[in-house]
């Protein structure tokens, strides 16, 4: 007898193909159409996975990042960013303070472009760790909480 899944060669009372893994069913016998069937409706056949797609519930898109308001404050957002980096580049040398700086400045540009919050938590921490002018601006700028 063979797999009708992949054609291997199986014994004739196998439950399970041992070259594909398949749930091998039987047909059960021609039964006499007088007599209604009772049992149960046959179990589906094993299919392959297919590719995992996005659901929607209510016809809800998925969430998109929120953007923040930036028509006031673009350019002090960007002054401060450019300054971030500048002492980001600066400091390098010293290497320890990357592990904060590179973090920190990468926000600042999510600041600027409006997908993270400008919030003052930040900004003080900019002024004291990163650069004194740019945590200025961007307390300056307005923040978010």
């Amino acid at each position: 007898m063979n797999c009708p899944y992949c054609g291997a060669e199986i014994l004739e009372n196998a439950s399970f193909c041992v070259s594909c893994g398949a749930q091998i069913t039987r047909e059960p016998a021609a039964q006499p159409q007088a007599q209604t069937q009772t049992t149960a409706p046959a179990q589906p056949q094993a299919q392959p996975e297919q590719p995992q797609t996005t659901v929607y519930i209510n016809n809800a898109q998925p969430a998109t990042p929120a953007l923040y308001d930036r028509t006031n404050s673009g350019g002090l957002l960007l002054a401060a960013f450019i300054l971030n980096l500048l002492a980001t580049i600066g400091f390098g040398v010293l290497i320890v303070p990357l592990a904060w700086m590179i973090p920190m400045t990468v926000r600042s540009y999510g600041i600027y472009k409006g997908t993270k919050p400008n919030t003052t938590g930040f900004a003080v921490c900019t002024l004291i760790f990163l650069n004194l002018i740019s945590g200025i601006l961007m307390l300056v700028a307005g923040t978010e909480d």
